[in-house]
């Protein structure tokens, strides 16, 4: 449950007041965040009577009916299955009355997915977004949001406590690990483009790094390798000294998040996501999860032997979002590290299962 501690506070009952009756678009329904959104949104209808409308944009139907199999009979749920590059999407979804659009889409998986196929990285990010930009502009709708991500910053080194939405820090554009954050910042600019020039509500999220429940078995990003190693008694390797410091987010926290700038967020702006009071090293995270499951037996190793940069890990640098800017909207977040790796762990473990 959210809770409403403020009158300005984000609270379910303001939710469903705010969205009842509308219709929301939700690209990507099946990856991580867009999960927590389809689940958040299915309660309010369920607990509030809010009678939303949710289209869930997937490209694999066979993972829908596994991952979002408790909707798959209720009405106000529809499915629209397209790629989101292609210009089906809009013709897919075209005459259909939308009021808000939750832009999830992207190449995940991990720094290698960047590394190995970095046009589709930027394919999937610039056409995709370019299409569910037009779509919002044919629609009129009164609200749009973009998942960014903390990359968009770059390296702002050791130094900085806090990174704010003006900061901005090096990326070298010719090295194509840089694939993830310059297509990130492409779109960011085509969502303030489309704000300024077509007076569309669009608005932009600034993911930090972010785990919880609807992560899949065949993540490979570090946290899912941490909890894969806890789950199969292995030991978890390090490959760099693991010093790099983050603030991590919550998957429903996120996801409320999105709500929350779709009905407060500023048009053309951006707002970092992270709870900052997760603030640890990747080095320390990793003994959290050892701390957390000792009965797993898992130790953790250092293979510091081969360059860190062969499986697309950054170089050292403290990434720590500033999320006050999203926190004088009403947004708080509610779950803290521990609670989230066993909201991954349990998570992963289902996905397991699924697939056995």
């Amino acid at each position: 449950m959210i809770h409403n501690t403020d009158c300005n506070e984000i609270s379910e009952t303001m939710l469903a007041n705010q969205f009842k009756d509308s219709a929301i678009l939700v690209t990507g329904a099946t990856g991580m965040i867009g999960q927590n959104i389809v689940r958040i949104i299915m309660e309010l209808n369920e607990l509030y009577n809010a009678n939303i409308t949710l289209f869930a944009h997937v490209r694999n139907r066979n993972k829908c009916n596994i991952v979002l199999e408790n909707y798959a009979s209720i009405p106000n749920f529809k499915i629209v299955e397209c790629d989101i590059t292609s210009p089906f999407f809009k013709e897919e979804l075209s005459g259909r009355y939308i009021d808000y659009i939750i832009h999830t889409v992207g190449v995940t998986g991990g720094s290698l997915q960047h590394l190995q196929r970095p046009m589709d990285t930027i394919d999937v990010s610039l056409r995709g977004t370019r299409n569910v930009l037009d779509l919002s502009k044919n629609t009129q709708c009164k609200g749009i949001v973009f998942t960014s991500s903390l990359e968009v910053y770059g390296n702002t080194g050791v130094d900085k406590p806090y990174i704010f939405e003006t900061d901005g820090g090096y990326i070298d554009p010719v090295n194509v690990r840089s694939s993830y954050s310059e297509s990130k910042r492409m779109c960011e600019c085509m969502f303030a483009s489309y704000a300024k020039q077509y007076g569309i509500p669009a608005t932009v999220a600034r993911l930090t790094a972010s785990f919880g429940y609807g992560v899949s078995y065949a993540d490979n990003r570090v946290f899912a390798q941490f909890a894969k190693n806890i789950i199969e008694h292995k030991a978890i390797i390090l490959r760099t000294t693991g010093e790099t410091v983050r603030d991590y987010c919550d998957a429903e926290d996120v996801a409320v998040a999105l709500l929350t700038l779709l009905l407060r967020g500023v048009p053309g702006e951006a707002y970092n996501v992270a709870n900052m009071d997760t603030e640890i090293s990747i080095k320390d995270l990793a003994l959290q999860f050892i701390e957390l499951y000792p009965e797993s037996e898992t130790i953790l190793q250092f293979d510091l032997g081969e360059d860190a940069a062969k499986f697309g890990y950054n170089k050292t640098m403290r990434n720590v979002l500033d999320s006050h800017k999203l926190m004088s909207l009403g947004w708080q977040p509610k779950y803290g590290i521990e609670d989230m790796i066993r909201h991954l762990i349990a998570s992963m473990i289902r996905s397991k299962n699924t697939l056995c």
